[in-house]
């Protein structure tokens, strides 16, 4: 990510929001974060099948203990099923 033509990470394809993959991705992604705070140039992208609103708020069925910490991370959530 640190060339100047890297505007920075989208995390799609598969589910990232599954919740067996936000486990694995929040530690990775909290290590982008960290090192690319926002404003310096480079923006996380996460899309996703799920609905915001339905799927990943508290309580919805893609909900985890690490859902808020990896959407804290992401500057776009694009959310619903592509079409």
């Amino acid at each position: 990510l640190r060339p100047d033509y890297v505007d920075g990470l989208t995390l799609l394809g598969g589910e990232p929001m599954e919740p067996e993959n936000q486990a694995g991705l929040v530690e990775f992604v909290e290590r982008v974060r960290a090192e690319f705070p926002r404003g310096f140039g480079k923006t996380i992208w996460c899309f996703t099948g799920d609905f915001w609103d339905v799927e990943l708020v508290n309580g919805g069925r893609h909900h985890t203990s690490y859902t808020d910490r990896l959407l804290s991370c992401v500057d776009v959530l694009v959310d619903g099923p592509f079409v």
